[in-house]
Parts: structure tokens; C-alpha cells; sequence
């Protein structure tokens, strides 16, 4: 019934025959497509999308001299005594809200967080990740991603709203209407989504998007958030991407497929045809930095207390450092690929939760990443077998790092970190660190389980 409700308020909206258009070379033709409203949107610290609306004749003024704004209130930004702020709109990240999410013809920009019009916000973690792009294009290489974007839908009581499991096809057909709506809406925004189907637990869904350099990843991450939040609650549902919203069951995670790519000769440099597992010098030692780096920065992939009870063995979700070729249980894996496509060679970042900030997450597999090519740093053979049906001291035999178990160890790794600050600046890492206290700070305080697997009360009314 719920579902049935979602797919019928939908299509009631007047349907969704829109143009993908996510790219323009001036605010004048985005004037030409009859655009009453702009939302101009920016990411804060946490991950979370917000967003200034501006009516359509103001848009000329705001692309030429950007928006001022009061940062105070923001995480991550400046303090109420030096506080005003500049957004610089970014017209190669755009995307069309559909007639189902607003009455009106509006497109959503994505915008830089400055200090003003001249001087970027060293604070800005969009900006950072842009930064790691600029730095592997010095050297003609460009990081691909695509990410696997996991959620849970919830009824007003918080159920899930089936007992599906993995890959499973309902009997009920506006179920089914319903995933292809959501596709399809994301897709018509101007989101390179490639396939949504049920996730192992129940209630449980997720969605991949194609391969784009790493910043559009983030951005069209970002934006499918919002989406998939907002066409669910039409239904007097939720879709949650809390890391661990139910026990007992998996996690929400945020897969990242990566490879780098040669812009000069324009093929995947990941891939040698003459090595065993497929990958050329260049992808072992991008990879291997992100394993010597992973302890340091798994605060940035894993941001929240709910992140580490997702990080447990058995649940789909890695908590042993190592890489293996198809291999789930190790926490990078080298997914199988057809014979002829070499292109697609690449490696799947397993740890990430849906609650991250996508650009900081990026940020920090590649600024490893090429820390890893820098010092040509070695990587250990791959592991095979079920790392799972292992007890700890034969995984300490094999040499295997275990992840953080909290975010309160998690948070010291990354402060003692020389390479964290080195690519983050001391103004993130301080922001990021002073928020992140604070939240450990109100856990402590509120919370009185000595259960480390409960989800607690505080952790449903924070991430939920």
C-alpha cells in the first residue's frame, strides 16, 4: 500500500519528460530552458546538502559576483564573529528537479563554499577534493568513481516496509513500478544512475551510478540523497542512510569503484595484461597507499558513532585491511570483469558508510592514493578464502590490520596523522575534529548502555 501511494503521487505530478541537462556553458542558457527558480546548494562538513533559493532574474548576477551568506550556523564554517561567507555557483554541476519535487521549473546548483569572490574556503571540502583531482591532472591522470549508494526505506513507525532480501522481485507490481520511478526520476534530474534492486536486509535498497571523474561522483552522490529522501517521503515514509539502523541486520554502506585514467592516451592505467591479478605498478601502489593511510583516515570514510557498529565481521561489511580478487571480505576487492573489458578494470572500496561526506571520502582515496604512487610503496600479496572464518590471532598471523572498532579511536588516528594534515590543512582537520568531539562528548553524556552493539535511543533520534 505504501509503495502503491509513493508510485501514484508521483505520476499525478504531471509526469516527469524532462531533459537531462547537468552541464552549461552560461546562466543565459539556463535562462532558455524556461527555469523559474534556482536552488543554490553547497555541502557543510557533515555531508549534509543545504541550499538558497533565488528566483530566475537574480541568477545572471548571482554566476557573475556569487552569493554572500551568513556561515555561522553552518558546520564547519566560520564563527558568528567573522562570518560572512561567499558561495561561487558551479553551472558544470546542475541538475533539473523534477516536476514530482517541485511545482515549479527549478534547477538545483552545486556551488563552492569561498572566503570571497578571489579566495577559496581552505575549509570547503568540495574545494579539497578538487584540489586531488587538480593534483593527479598535473600528471595527465584522472580518478573515475562509481559509487553503490545503500539505504533502507522506513514506515512512520519505522519498519521496514517489506521483508525482501537480496536481489529478490516482489509480487507486489507498484513495488516494482516504484524502483523504476525512482530510477527513472533520478536519471531525468541528470544523475547517471545504471540500477537499483533490493539489498540483503529488509526494507533495504540500493542504488549505483556510473563512472564520472571524482568530483561529479560526489556531486551526483550528494544530489541522489536528496532525491531518494525526498521522493520517499512523499509516502509518509523515510529512506534512511544511517550506518546501522537495525540490529541484526546489515549496514548501509557506500561502495566506491575506482581506477585512474590516462588523459593523454586515454585508456585505464589500472589495467596490465601481463600481471596475474590484472593490475598494472601504478593501481598497486595507488592501492597500497590507501591501505598504509586506511587507519588514518577511516574517521573521514566512517564519521559517526552508528558507522563503527556497522563495522562488524558478518555482515557484509569489511573490517580487515588487506585486498583480495573477488574477494568480499577483504576491504578492497578487485571485482571479476568480462575478458574484453580491460577499460573496466578497477578496485571497490568497501569500508565507506552512506552517511559520509562524499568529498572527503574521495579526497582521501585519492590523496592516499597518490601518496602511494609517490613512494612507490609495495603492496602485500592478495588474500583469499573467507577472512570471516578466522579467529584474531590467525588473522595477526597473516599480518592484517583490523579497522577501528569506535570513532573515538578512529578520531585519534586521523589527529595524530602527519598525512592527514598534510592534505586536509589544519582548518579541516580542526573543524572536522572539533565536531566530531563535541558528538562523542553528547553520546557520552546521553548514553548509559553497556551493550557496544545496541543502537541506542540518542543514535535513532541523531542519524535517523
Amino acid at each position: 500500500m505504501i509503495i502503491k501511494q509513493l508510485f501514484l503521487s508521483l505520476t499525478l505530478f504531471g509526469g516527469l519528460n524532462l531533459t537531462a541537462i547537468i552541464s552549461f556553458n552560461s546562466p543565459e542558457e539556463i535562462l532558455n530552458q524556461g527555469i523559474e527558480f534556482i536552488e543554490c546548494a553547497f555541502c557543510d562538513i557533515n555531508g549534509k546538502l543545504r541550499s538558497v533559493t533565488i528566483p530566475a532574474q537574480e541568477l545572471l548576477s548571482a554566476a557573475k559576483d556569487g552569493l554572500k551568506f551568513d556561515s555561522s550556523s553552518v558546520p564547519g564554517c566560520a564563527n558568528v564573529n567573522n562570518s560572512d561567507m561567499h558561495l561561487k555557483l558551479d553551472l558544470n554541476a546542475c541538475i533539473i528537479l523534477p516536476p514530482a519535487m517541485r511545482h515549479y521549473k527549478t534547477i538545483m546548483i552545486m556551488c563552492d563554499i569561498c572566503i570571497s569572490e578571489s579566495e577559496n574556503y581552505e575549509g570547503c571540502t568540495r574545494n579539497l577534493l578538487k584540489k586531488q583531482r587538480e593534483r593527479l591532472a598535473n600528471i595527465d591522470l584522472q580518478l573515475n568513481v562509481g559509487t553503490e549508494l545503500e539505504f533502507y526505506i522506513l514506515d512512520s513507525n519505522n519498519q521496514t516496509i517489506d521483508s525482501d532480501r537480496y536481489f529478490d522481485i516482489s509480487i507486489d507490481i507498484e513495488t516494482e513500478n516504484s524502483k523504476q520511478l525512482l530510477l527513472d526520476t533520478l536519471i531525468k534530474a541528470g544523475i547517471d544512475a545504471e540500477k537499483i534492486h533490493h539489498e540483503v536486509g529488509p526494507g533495504q535498497y540500493e542504488v549505483s551510478f556510473k563512472y564520472k571523474d571524482c568530483v561529479t561522483t560526489a556531486d551526483n552522490t550528494l544530489f541522489a540523497k536528496y532525491i531518494i529522501s525526498s521522493i520517499v517521503k512523499k509516502l509518509g515514509a523515510r529512506a534512511t542512510f544511517m550506518p546501522k539502523p537495525i540490529v541484526n541486520q546489515n549496514g548501509n554502506g557506500m561502495h566506491v569503484h575506482y581506477s585512474l585514467f590516462d588523459t593523454i592516451n586515454q585508456h585505464n592505467v589500472f589495467y596490465n595484461e601481463e600481471s596475474n591479478t590484472k593490475l598494472s605498478d601504478l593501481a598497486q601502489f595507488f592501492l597500497a597507499g590507501n591501505l598504509k593511510h586506511m587507519l588514518e583516515i577511516s574517521a573521514l570514510l566512517n564519521p559517526t558513532i552508528n558507522s563503527y557498529k556497522r563495522l562488524v565481521p558478518c555482515y557484509e561489511a569489511p573490517v580487515y585491511i588487506c585486498w583480495g580478487i573477488k574477494n568480499r571480505s577483504a576491504l578492497i576487492r578487485i571485482p571479476l570483469i568480462n575478458a574484453l573489458q580491460k577499460e573496466a578494470v578497477r578496485a571497490e572500496l568497501r569500508c565507506p558508510d552512506a552517511s559520509c561526506n562524499p568529498y572527503l571520502t574521495l579526497a582521501a582515496i585519492a590523496a592516499s592514493g597518490i601518496k602511494g604512487m609517490q613512494e612507490q610503496i609495495g603492496i602485500s600479496n592478495p588474500v583469499t578464502g573467507n577472512l570471516y572464518k578466522l579467529n584474531e590471532d590467525q588473522i595477526k598471523r597473516m599480518g592484517i590490520q583490523t579497522l577501528h572498532r569506535s570513532l573515538e579511536k578512529a578520531l585519534i588516528s586521523l589527529n595524530n596523522s602527519i598525512f592527514a594534515e598534510e592534505f586536509l590543512g589544519k582548518k579541516l582537520l580542526h573543524e572536522f575534529a572539533r565536531i566530531k568531539k563535541a558528538e562523542l562528548k553528547s553520546f557520552d553524556n546521553r548514553n548509559h548502555s553497556s551493550d557496544e552493539n545496541l543502537i541506542t535511543e540518542w543514535e535513532i533520534t541523531r542519524y535517523l
